[in-house]
């Protein structure tokens, strides 16, 4: 809480005089910037990464354009706020989920101002009254096997092989895109073939962001298959050959499996541009790059258990493994009608 004292006077977090007691009754009341600017220097800023900055900006550009930074605080009710999910919904179109993101950041904003009743003379947390919105049910696009083959195939023919390399990790392994663009050959066993996933190069904005760290913060093993072996090892010497092209000019540090040809480290949004370019050119069906790592677990989730296709994906809870892939290629209701045929 930002508190400093001039000409022998104690000043609140809006400059707003205090009395003895820490009073600010009498004064202006706070308003939503004041807010806004105090929790983000104190907590957030402090305590959350570049990369949620950027996404509780989105969040605050929204509230701000709603309210106005001037919008006084004891008036944000429960009715108001109901209001503002409304225009979210009706005027900006945005899904359950998305508004839900919204109620749980007002909600880590009224708690810090009840936690600091002090200062925002607010006690009660409006948003409490509120329940989440129903979740939409989340539909992701996949490959299907042979779809995914011609793909690779096409790929390979081109001789892209920066976007081969890109595609075939995520696809085989299920690796996201910024785990991707984290990988170094230091964490690349071609000898037993396994990869280590335990770092992301992200972006923020427009800055490019590293972590050593992976999104759940967990450090997972996953093989290489045979294909994708190939992939490496082509890599591995086309890499070798720019390294002797560009000698002394060549980027060698950090060691980065997805690299340009001076050896310069891909820009994560490049992995994007390049596969929707590569994929629209070649008259192949769209779907996301992340979507190649849907695809890769709701393959696995047609011969494994979901406890070891969420150990593969890096998810904490198998729930999330199953309530996203679980019903991609889902037979259940054909195997049930052919088993209980067989049993009775």
């Amino acid at each position: 809480m930002k508190v400093f004292e001039k000409d022998n006077v104690i000043y609140g977090a809006f400059g707003k005089r205090q009395n003895d007691q820490g009073s600010t009754k009498g004064t202006e009341r706070p308003k939503l910037g004041d807010l806004l600017e105090d929790w983000n220097t104190n907590i957030n800023y402090v305590r959350n990464s570049k990369t949620t900055w950027v996404f509780t900006a989105n969040l605050q550009r929204h509230i701000l354009s709603f309210w106005g930074k001037d919008f006084p605080l004891c008036d944000m009710t429960t009715k108001e706020i109901l209001t503002y999910f409304t225009f979210l919904k009706s005027s900006k179109s945005l899904s359950s989920n998305t508004i839900n993101k919204h109620r749980t950041h007002l909600m880590t904003l009224f708690e810090y101002m009840v936690e600091n009743s002090e200062i925002y003379e607010i006690e009660v947390n409006p948003v409490r009254k509120i329940r989440p919105l129903k979740q939409e049910p989340f539909f992701h696009h996949i490959y299907q096997p042979e779809e995914a083959r011609e793909i690779l195939s096409a790929l390979k023919s081109s001789e892209k092989i920066g976007l081969e390399v890109a595609a075939g990790i995520a696809l085989y392994c299920g690796c996201r895109r910024e785990e991707v663009c984290a990988l170094r050959w230091d964490n690349v066993d071609m000898v037993n073939r396994v990869l280590t996933i335990c770092e992301v190069r992200t972006t923020a904005g427009k800055e490019i962001v590293k972590m050593n760290h992976t999104k759940n913060h967990t450090v997972r093993q996953i093989g290489i298959p045979d294909a994708l072996y190939d992939i490496l090892k082509r890599a591995e010497q086309q890499q070798k050959k720019d390294r002797k092209n560009y000698g002394y000019l060549y980027k060698n540090k950090p060691d980065f499996v997805l690299r340009e040809k001076d050896g310069a480290p891909w820009h994560p949004n490049n992995v994007t541009k390049r596969w929707t370019r590569f994929i629209h050119a070649n008259g192949f069906r769209y779907i996301r790059y992340h979507d190649l790592r849907h695809t890769n677990l709701s393959l696995l989730m047609t011969k494994m258990s979901a406890v070891d296709v969420a150990k593969l994906g890096g998810h904490t809870k198998v729930s999330t493994t199953t309530n996203i892939y679980g019903h991609s290629f889902n037979n259940a209701v054909e195997t049930g009608v052919k088993t209980i045929n067989e049993l009775l």
